[in-house]
């Protein structure tokens, strides 16, 4: 593979997972349980698990939040 088609795949891959993530706090998509602890969500999509954690999920004015998005593949199977 070559730069340019790895980077479009890890572009159009974080793309997805912005997308998906706005989707899962906006209230669209599939419903699913509670979180296992207060910012963190994981789901699966297309042979995947996404987890995303939010550092402060109650900040207040002026405060600094980090938000971490990790995936990673749960079949063997190249796509």
């Amino acid at each position: 593979m070559s730069v340019g088609s790895a980077r479009r795949a890890v572009a159009g891959l974080s793309v997805f997972a912005v997308a998906a993530g706005f989707a899962a706090v906006t209230g669209l998509g599939v419903a699913g349980a509670a979180p296992e602890t207060p910012g963190s969500l994981t789901w699966n999509a297309n042979n995947y698990e996404y987890t995303r954690t939010i550092s402060n999920v109650t900040p207040s004015e002026g405060e600094t939040i980090t938000v971490k998005t990790v995936f990673k593949r749960k079949n063997i199977v190249v796509d």
